[in-house]
């Protein structure tokens, strides 16, 4: 059941992500989920429909950059 809404909610930040025209993959975003977001804490519904609207953007680049994952041009 999560594994369907976690798909939901990482395609609906990934197409904020191509609103503002920067390149990031699912497994990105998962990761982020996985290694911050929800570090410390279950993963759950109303966790993961406040992380679609919440303006996490530059965290989520913030992140991936310090692994240097990504390297978004603006």
């Amino acid at each position: 059941m999560y594994k369907s809404i976690l798909d939901e909610a990482i395609n609906l930040k990934m197409k904020e992500f191509e609103n503002r025209k920067i390149n990031i993959q699912y497994s990105n975003i998962k990761q982020f989920l996985r290694e911050v977001y929800f570090r410390n804490q279950l993963v759950t519904r109303e966790k993961l429909i406040n992380f679609v609207y919440e303006d996490n953007i530059e965290d989520i680049v913030s992140f991936l950059m310090s692994d240097a994952v990504i390297n978004p041009k603006f």
